[in-house]
């Protein structure tokens, strides 16, 4: 049975350097759709990038970056649908975080077992 899937996670930063926010593993036996993630700073400006990724047993797979400043409260996110295997999960990777941001990753989609995923339309 397909279930919605939501996780928000936030996270302050400690200090002046790159930060990677992870969001949480998908259980043994479960997919994800994920329909959108995003990621955004609440407190200040990111001056060079924000990647969006998949982390697969301690390996980063980048899904989307954006390079350039990215203001206050802009959010950067997916435009395409991708999946999340089970023990798989995303990761934001703010690449000038500096103490005291507050860091966003949020992910929106569906959950199902294994075998069921063929049967989702699109």
């Amino acid at each position: 049975m397909m279930i919605p899937w939501v996780d928000r996670e936030r996270e302050q930063a400690m200090a002046t350097a790159a930060k990677y926010l992870y969001g949480r593993k998908v259980r043994p036996g479960r997919i994800v759709r994920v329909r959108a993630a995003i990621a955004w700073d609440e407190i200040s400006t990111v001056a060079t990038a924000i990647i969006i990724g998949v982390e697969d047993r301690g390996e980063h797979h980048r899904v989307a970056s954006w390079a350039g400043n990215t203001t206050i409260y802009v959010t950067r996110g997916t435009v395409r649908d991708f999946w999340l295997l089970e023990g798989q999960r995303l990761y934001a990777y703010f690449q000038d975080a500096t103490d005291g941001d507050i860091l966003y990753l949020e992910s929106y989609g569906f959950e199902d077992d294994m075998g069921e995923q063929m049967y989702w339309p699109g």
